[in-house]
Parts: structure tokens; sequence; C-alpha cells
């Protein structure tokens, strides 16, 4: 079923395409798991989530080498990830992706909840 392009479509497919290239380096990705908490099983089972891909907008927002970075890679502008992040974040709450820290909290216990 073809669905249109819309913008929150749009933003967590350029947030995914930023979660491989932080995976590509391994130091990125432990990084990235340390400062959201998420085990790797966890990633791999909500990588399309929005709180995933919140947490991945967040983590390279608040390392702006990174965010660069991964712009570049991804021929995009690094305002375009921060943007993508916003939008989806416009239907979670802070307290569900974690206050202050670029992670899911709630992800921790590994319960599926």
């Amino acid at each position: 079923m073809y669905h249109p392009p819309s913008p929150t479509r749009d933003s967590a497919a350029l947030l995914l395409d930023a979660l491989v290239w932080i995976l590509s380096d391994s130091d990125r990705a432990r990084r990235l798991l340390a400062l959201t908490g998420l085990e790797p099983h966890d990633l791999r089972m909500r990588a399309g989530e929005p709180a995933t891909l919140i947490a991945v907008g967040r983590f390279l927002a608040d390392h702006e080498r990174d965010l660069v970075a991964c712009a570049a890679a991804l021929d995009s502008a690094p305002s375009a990830l921060v943007v993508a992040t916003q939008t989806l974040s416009g239907g979670i709450g802070a307290s569900e992706i974690g206050h202050g820290q670029t992670g899911a909290g709630e992800w921790t216990g590994g319960d599926s909840a």
C-alpha cells in the first residue's frame, strides 16, 4: 500500500540512517549505549521506534562534532537532524525518553513495556 511522504516518516527515516551511521563506529556505538542505557538487544528490537530515534537525535545533538559528521555522511544539514528529532518528539513527553539525558530510561530494565 502506498503511503505518501510525511514529515514524521521522513524524520524517522533520517534518524534511522543516523543510527546506522552511529553504529558503524564501535566507539560511537558504545557511547550511545552507555548514554542511553539501552542494551544491544533493546536497540535491535526497538531501532525504528520513535523513542529510540529521538534518543539517537538527542545523542547527536549533545555531541556537535558527531552531529556535523553524521549530517555530512548523510548528505544532510545538521539542522535537519535536529528538526527530525523535534518532529518525532512532538507526541512523546520528556518523562518517556528521559529528561536531561539522551536516552530512553524506561528500557533499562529490559522489559518490553
